[in-house]
């Protein structure tokens, strides 16, 4: 972590619960930008094809990637807001919230953009 935060020159905050294989931390850059760095635990996720993802959709539907360290499996990205089980919406109202937004970010297979199904 401290390669990384003197590469992004971040100030670590909290650490966020509910990952399973990646540690996630809130961060604040030195331009004062809130951000979120995930680190991949040793021997688990490669990061890899999630940064290709975020650099495909460019923050629509998704938080924004600002950073990508391969070699250190970690990814730095904008920091949402809470989440949305804590904003005061019914059941409902979160699952329509939740299709607008994968609706939003929906991207077809393609030679465009290298993606292609994994069965």
């Amino acid at each position: 972590m401290e390669h990384l935060e003197k590469l992004w020159s971040l100030r670590f905050g909290e650490v966020l619960t509910g990952g399973s294989e990646s540690l996630v931390v809130e961060a604040v850059r030195k331009d004062g930008t809130k951000t979120v760095l995930k680190i991949a635990l040793s021997g688990s996720a490669d990061l890899t094809m999630e940064a290709r993802v975020y650099q495909l959709v460019k923050g629509r539907g998704y938080a924004y990637l600002i950073e990508h360290d391969e070699p250190h499996n970690s990814l730095l990205l904008e920091r949402l807001g809470s989440p949305l089980a804590k904003k005061g919406f019914s059941v409902g109202e979160q699952i329509a919230k939740i299709c607008t937004t994968l609706n939003d970010a929906w991207i077809l297979l393609g030679s465009s953009n290298s993606l292609t199904a994994v069965l």
